[in-house]
């Protein structure tokens, strides 16, 4: 299912745009009035440094200025109707693909679930680590203590 069926309310600002060290790559958005939209940008590689910095085109009021690795989602609502400058800048020394897109869409909601998923596979993974930790340790102690009845009885 392509994102714009599956999330109605995004829009992709960024897709794919290649930007050398030291460079920045820069996008006007035209924003009715929104409650709570969601900044989400990612970099690849992902170990590259990226900085993203939304103004107000008007009046150049900062909204947001975030220093990130890899991804980053960010709430930068509520925002009144306008026009918004959206950089990005590469501090990294490798050129960096950069994607971005404005969401109105729960999606820190989405990631706490994913986060929660991850969680319990996890501690499941864990335990069943610790499980057969415990089943080759008695396996151990067994034989052992077979080995030492067999000694004291000829």
């Amino acid at each position: 299912m392509p994102m714009q069926e599956k999330y109605p309310s995004t829009s992709i600002i960024i897709d794919g745009v290649r930007i050398a060290p030291g460079e920045s790559n820069t996008v006007e958005v035209a924003l009715i009035k929104v409650e709570q939209p969601f900044l989400v940008v990612s970099g690849i590689p992902r170990e590259e440094s990226m900085l993203v910095y939304v103004e107000r085109t008007v009046d150049h009021q900062k909204i947001l200025e975030v220093a990130f690795n890899a991804s980053v989602i960010e709430d930068i609502g509520p925002l009144e109707e306008g026009d918004y400058t959206i950089s990005m800048t590469n501090l990294g020394s490798q050129s960096v693909v950069i994607y971005a897109a404005l969401t109105t869409e729960p999606i820190l909601e989405e990631l706490d679930n994913l986060t929660s998923i991850a969680f319990s596979i996890i501690v499941g993974l864990l335990q069943m680590i610790i499980g057969v930790v415990i089943v080759i340790t008695g396996g151990v102690l067994y034989f052992i203590d077979r080995k030492r009845g067999k000694q004291t009885n000829p």
